[in-house]
C-alpha cells in the first residue's frame, strides 16, 4: 500500500501530517455524478484544484478515474507545445507543475508530477481487482523514487504554478 500499515477510513485525516498524503474527493461540487456538471463547470473547477496543489505542493497527485485525469489534462496542458487530445491513461501523466520557492529548505518539493488509477467504482469492469492493487503498488514506487531523487521528469511538460502567476503580477 502507501503507507506502512492499514489504516481505519476514519484515519484520512492523518494521512497529510503522517504519510505525506492528501486525499480529495471531487475538485467539482459534491454531486452524484461528475457527468452531471457542465463541461463549462468541470473546466473551472481545474483551476481550483491547481490552485491547491500549487499551495500545499504534493510529490503526486492521482486522480481515481480516467474522466477527471482527462478533463485535467485538456485543461492544464492547453497551449503547452503538445496536443493535449490524447485520453488521459492509466499511470504517470505526461506533465508536471513547477513550483517557485526556495530549494535551501529541506522539505522543499520543487515539482508536483501527476499520475492516474482506474476509477473504484464498480461499473468499471475494464480493470479488475488485481489491476487496481498493481496500479497502486506503481503508484507507491513512483512516489518513493521521487522521493530519493532517481526519477527524471525532464520529459514532463511543466506547466507554472498558478500561485508563482499570481504572485508575479502583485496579486498576492
Amino acid at each position: 500500500g502507501l503507507t506502512p500499515r492499514r489504516l481505519n477510513p476514519r484515519e484520512d485525516f492523518i494521512l497529510p501530517n503522517l504519510f505525506s498524503i492528501g486525499l480529495v474527493n471531487r475538485i467539482m461540487p459534491i454531486i452524484q455524478q461528475s457527468v452531471e456538471l457542465s463541461k463549462k463547470e468541470q473546466v473551472e473547477g481545474v483551476s481550483k484544484l491547481l490552485e491547491k496543489i500549487a499551495r500545499y505542493r504534493p510529490r503526486v497527485v492521482c486522480f481515481v478515474g480516467l474522466c477527471i485525469a482527462d478533463i485535467v489534462k485538456s485543461t492544464a496542458v492547453k497551449g503547452k507545445g503538445k496536443s493535449p487530445k490524447s485520453k488521459a491513461t492509466v499511470g504517470l501523466q505526461g506533465y508536471k507543475m513547477v513550483h517557485a520557492g526556495s530549494t535551501g529548505k529541506p522539505e522543499y518539493i520543487p515539482e508536483t508530477v501527476f499520475y492516474a488509477v482506474s476509477s473504484t467504482s464498480g461499473r468499471v469492469v475494464k480493470y479488475q481487482k488485481a489491476d487496481k492493487i498493481q496500479q497502486c503498488k506503481d503508484l507507491r514506487n513512483l512516489k518513493e523514487q521521487l522521493k530519493n531523487h532517481s526519477f527524471d521528469t525532464t520529459d514532463l511538460i511543466p506547466l507554472s504554478s498558478p500561485l508563482h502567476t499570481t504572485m508575479a503580477e502583485g496579486d498576492l
